[in-house]
């Protein structure tokens, strides 16, 4: 099993995948591309939300302290990303 901080950059790339989804149903899309992006959307949140549970239970209190670390990290990240393009 990894470790706690191993999970980190796993971590990050599903929130990112998720801020991606988010920001692509903000746009202006046809009714085909926002029933594609809304079920992708749907599959990065039950993804995001899975990979959550499985480190609160594993992890405890241990992960509920880095957690908020964690997503302002992939926020900067992901918000970085988007003003250098």
């Amino acid at each position: 099993m990894r470790t706690l901080p191993e999970c980190k950059e796993y971590f990050k790339d599903v929130h990112t995948s998720l801020l991606i989804s988010t920001d692509i149903l903000k746009q202006p899309l046809t009714e085909s591309e926002l029933e594609k992006y809304t079920a992708i959307k749907q599959s990065d949140e039950a993804r995001y939300n899975m990979f959550c549970e499985a480190l609160s239970f594993i992890y405890r209190k241990d992960f509920d302290i880095v957690k908020n670390v964690w997503l302002q990290e992939s926020l900067n990240e992901h918000y970085s990303n988007l003003k250098a393009q």
